[in-house]
């Protein structure tokens, strides 16, 4: 598909706070400690003339960390939502972001599709486990990548 087909305009709000950039994304996170929750949600308005245009969600180039094995996405769900109606569930292999990393330190939530005019919202909530001992570590995320199918 040319990328001259489509645009996408993202979003992103971590507990209701904008996150646009990698380090309002490292700001939220930085003083994280066990039984946080935080909530992302990344809105795409998506234009153009593709239809059923299919992606791939994903979170890019997590940074190796002992707070891999601490941090999980909650219920291994990620929620899709179109006009404030749940459209799909993406039900992950695992809970910690350990055992969902890839050999390029990427993050799979998933695949969603886009038609012409639509707003999505992608919804997960990632939680800091309650029972970590871990501490003076940072999770750096360095961004929520969408690409084609």
């Amino acid at each position: 598909v040319n990328t001259t087909s489509y645009k996408m305009d993202l979003t992103l709000k971590i507990n209701d706070e904008i996150a646009n950039a990698k380090d309002e994304v490292e700001a939220i996170l930085f003083n994280a400690k066990p039984s946080d929750e935080f909530v992302f949600e990344l809105t795409v308005n998506f234009s153009g003339s593709v239809n059923n245009y299919e992606t791939n969600i994903m979170l890019f180039q997590i940074e190796q960390s002992p707070l891999l094995e601490a941090f999980y996405i909650k219920d291994m769900k990620v929620y899709i939502y179109q006009n404030e109606v749940l459209e799909k569930e993406n039900i992950l292999s695992n809970m910690y972001l350990n055992e969902l990393i890839n050999s390029n330190n990427n993050v799979s939530l998933g695949s969603v599709s886009f038609n012409p005019n639509e707003t999505k919202i992608i919804s997960f909530t990632l939680v800091f486990d309650e029972l970590s001992q871990i501490q003076a570590e940072i999770l750096k995320i360095n961004g929520i990548r969408i690409i084609g199918a």
